[in-house]
């Protein structure tokens, strides 16, 4: 990045995941930065806009309306009825409006373009959220303000960078990203697992500051998790920002929501398998549900399938009857702590739609309790709630409606990340960074541009006036390509395998970047952070656990669990460690059990 000195009122555009890391590296330049601003074009437009449209408002407002106009459709009127379908058609409104093409010039060649056509421009009737921010700009561009704008290229949309362009006409000032001629590196691993513990120790055993590093994640809902468990394990501070996974509250509310709709012990089990639920031995729950089948009319009574079952049988084993009693017993103790909200969920089946939503949403907050964590997700809740519930109580399909748009939901990416960055493809552009990790970098993960299907697809796309594919195609490889001279140093890796025992290669544009760069393989030290201890037995202890009068006594299965692992035939042969047996009902018991029961 240049070095600028940045005068009393710059406003500076860089995306959000990029504005801290920005901030911090030009005050090493300009210690004092008074009535400087770093916000985000979209939040800047934002601010211009008036009459600000709410996106959720518009959504709902489409699907009511289209919901009237399901007679009137060709081909789409059933579709109508799902909310994607609906989310298709009121998204391409939106874009529309940011590339100010009119409706009017559609096509209407066909069934389905005619239903297009009509839906868009009922859509557009309404308060449409981009049009704002669309006039907002145009204002903007034209003003002397512009003159005194400075901008962070930093992983924007085609949009974004469209008006960036137009903005640098009218006299702003684009930053140069300086490009650097890095050090490349190609790893490998057997799986995701091992790439994950292999990233991890590399960051370990080569010191760098922590927030000098980062790691972009080519399949972030596989990579991230593994990260998280092998950064926990070493101490490693990190920050996550992506925008690749649902918030466990939207979970949570979602099959509350449910299984006030349906009252299916399914949904119930949902519940209970949701991390936020944090009541003892609610796996044990639903494990006891699935083995004894048990309904929602049995959950309002003490369990007691197991006593019946045992006081008339003798099929049962010693180690049988403990497993399935234990069992039974955390079974009860999670049914006790959860009947006060079970309760009042089911109560909820003979209210009205929206009574039924408020009430839904009461117990979802007081499952999630003061938990500072899910604040931020329950007041996005709220808000689609408070929006949306005035309009959906009307529409036959409300329910779908609303979890689709709670299922929408993402963390939001916060400002100030620390340690370690953990983030993925459409994030990276991060300044400030000396050591970058490319990890799954697979022929499936890497550049990540995909082509437009559905209703709107490329075919359709062509006709319009909106960037076409090669535009779009040279925008995106123009973002991904920077990878390649991002950071001093520039680690790709991928994981030869899946965890479904697919083979994966490495990436023919990161292959082709990284010619004559020698693939090697992580180097994992297993015992890494831990005082390596030999296990050992004293000669004493030895023969009072191994020997009788001298003799050794064991089966040949037993000794050649010895020479393959001496540790597992110290549990097996010496104090007799036994395996617990699953507690599952095998199928000589099944009848006997349901006459008991029944």
């Amino acid at each position: 990045m240049n070095n600028h000195s940045f005068e009393n009122g710059t406003i500076i555009f860089s995306e959000p995941h990029a504005q801290t890391a920005f901030l911090r590296e030009i005050l090493q330049n300009n210690p004092i930065l008074t009535g400087v601003h770093v916000l985000s074009l979209d939040s800047h437009l934002k601010g211009m806009d008036a009459k600000r449209v709410d996106p959720i408002r518009f959504y709902v407002d489409c699907a009511l309306l289209f919901n009237g106009m399901k007679d009137a459709m060709e081909v789409l009127g059933r579709m109508l009825e799902f909310p994607q379908t609906v989310k298709e058609i009121t998204d391409f409104a939106l874009e529309l409006t940011d590339w100010d093409i009119a409706v009017e010039t559609l096509p209407e060649d066909t069934k389905k373009n005619r239903d297009l056509k009509k839906l868009l421009m009922a859509a557009m009737s309404l308060e449409n959220p981009q049009k704002g921010l669309r006039v907002a700009f145009e204002k903007f561009r034209l003003s002397n303000e512009v003159k005194r704008c400075v901008i962070q290229p930093s992983n924007e949309s085609l949009l974004t960078f469209s008006r960036y362009q137009d903005l640098v006409k009218h006299g702003a000032t684009m930053l140069d990203r300086n490009p650097r001629t890095p050090d490349l590196k190609l790893k490998f691993a057997g799986n995701p697992r091992l790439q994950a513990q292999g990233v991890a120790q590399y960051i370990a055993l080569r010191p760098m500051r922590y927030d000098r590093q980062s790691i972009v994640c080519l399949d972030p809902v596989t990579d991230i998790p593994l990260l998280k468990v092998s950064f926990d394990r070493y101490g490693i501070p990190y920050s996550i920002v992506s925008e690749s996974f649902r918030q466990p509250e939207a979970d949570l509310f979602i099959n509350l929501l449910c299984f006030a709709d349906s009252g299916l012990i399914e949904d119930w089990k949902s519940v209970l398998d949701n991390p936020l639920v944090q009541i003892e031995h609610s796996h044990d729950l639903v494990r006891y549900i699935d083995a004894f089948e048990i309904t929602t009319e049995d959950l309002r009574f003490p369990l007691t399938s197991v006593k019946q079952a045992l006081s008339e049988s003798r099929l049962w084993g010693y180690a049988e009857k403990k497993t399935y009693q234990e069992m039974e017993d955390k079974a009860e103790i999670a049914r006790k702590s959860m009947v006060s909200l079970f309760t009042s969920v089911t109560e909820c089946l003979t209210m009205s739609w929206r009574e039924k939503v408020e009430r839904v949403y009461t117990l979802f907050v007081s499952v999630c309790g003061n938990n500072e964590s899910s604040e931020e997700a329950i007041l996005a809740i709220k808000r689609i709630l408070e929006v949306s519930l005035p309009i959906l109580e009307n529409h036959p399909q409300a329910s779908d409606f609303l979890i689709y748009q709670v299922d929408a939901t993402r963390e939001r990416i916060h400002a100030i990340p620390k340690g370690v960055l953990i983030t993925d493809l459409g994030h990276y552009n991060v300044s400030g960074k000396d050591r970058v990790f490319v990890i799954s970098a697979s022929q499936k993960n890497f550049p990540q541009f995909s082509t437009v299907r559905g209703l709107f697809d490329e075919n359709y796309r062509s006709l319009t006036g909106l960037p076409s594919l090669e535009q779009r195609y040279k925008h995106h490889m123009d973002q991904v390509n920077g990878l390649f001279t991002y950071a001093n140093e520039m680690i790709f890796s991928w994981s030869t395998g899946n965890f479904e025992g697919k083979s994966n290669e490495l990436s023919f544009e990161i292959k082709d970047a990284c010619q004559g760069v020698r693939a090697e393989a992580w180097q994992l030290t297993e015992e890494f952070g831990r005082p390596r201890r030999e296990p050992s037995l004293t000669s004493h202890t030895a023969q009072r656990l191994f020997f009788k009068e001298n003799t050794i006594v064991g089966s040949v299965s037993s000794i050649e669990r010895f020479f393959r692992c001496p540790y597992m035939y110290y549990f097996a042969s010496g104090i007799g460690l036994r395996k617990k047996p699953n507690a599952k009902i095998e199928v000589n018991i099944v009848g006997t059990l349901m006459h008991a029961i029944f």
